[in-house]
């Protein structure tokens, strides 16, 4: 069992390992003059880049030919299919959604007069 002034001691050299730590001088009457001084922490340099990651995403640019493709094909789809195409070919469902809307966009301006 810890009697009082043991544990008056002990929280007087918390407190000077603290301050040691923080820089400061030490708040309980000792001299820190005699402590050897600490080099200054330094941050860590950042790491090199990973050469596997590219440094801004590049855009995936879909050509007439596959839309059509993915569209036709999804067009055919039942049930569970269209999840497996859609997982298979990278894609989601608001590029079919975007996809369609172009190509009803193409069909009406295709039947406009001109």
């Amino acid at each position: 069992m810890a009697t009082e002034g043991s544990a008056v001691e002990t929280m007087e050299s918390v407190l000077d390992i603290a301050t040691r730590r923080a820089g400061l001088k030490s708040e309980v009457g000792r001299d820190d003059r005699s402590a050897p001084e600490r080099p200054p922490l330094t941050v860590a340099k950042s790491l090199p880049p990973d050469p596997e990651v590219t440094e801004k995403p590049v855009r995936r640019k879909f050509t007439a030919e596959f839309k059509s493709r993915i569209l036709r094909e999804a067009d055919i789809c039942s049930n569970g299919e269209l999840g497996a195409l859609l997982r298979r070919e990278g894609l989601y469902y608001s590029h079919l959604t975007d996809w369609r809307r172009q190509r009803e966009r193409a069909e009406l301006d295709a039947l406009a007069p001109k």
